[in-house]
């Protein structure tokens, strides 16, 4: 279960952090990781990506999210689903996108789909 004070500092360091990590896994059991920019809504994390994360994402549902900062961490484990363009959520992430990025994610849904990464454990030190 994650704690009050874990989700506390999360919810601070998702405001200030600009690119994410995203690790998801292969099918044969090899790790892919990739820098992201991600938006934070309700406590949840959401990136917009296609290749071989959004196909990983597919298969097994799970991803693990890190702070670019090594020195103060913020790691997120946690279940991921693809948000549907129809969802009620896509609008307000996408508004989210275009405030932080300049990006209308709408643009990008050709190949892209937006994930949506909700923690299931969280791990952090030193913020």
């Amino acid at each position: 279960m994650i704690s009050i004070e874990q989700m506390a500092t999360v919810r601070q360091r998702m405001q200030s952090e600009r690119n994410i990590w995203m690790a998801t896994t292969r099918p044969d059991g090899r790790p892919h990781v990739a820098p992201l920019w991600f938006v934070w809504h309700d406590d949840r994390a959401y990136v917009m990506t296609s290749g071989v994360k959004l196909a990983n994402v597919r298969r097994n549902g799970l991803a693990t999210l890190n702070t670019e900062d090594g020195n103060r961490v913020v790691i997120i484990e946690g279940t991921a689903r693809i948000v549907p363009q129809e969802d009620v959520l896509f609008e307000p992430v996408a508004e989210l996108f275009q405030q932080r990025y300049d990006w209308d994610i709408r643009d990008s849904v050709n190949g892209n789909e937006l994930i949506e990464v909700t923690p299931v454990k969280v791990i952090t030190w030193n913020t």
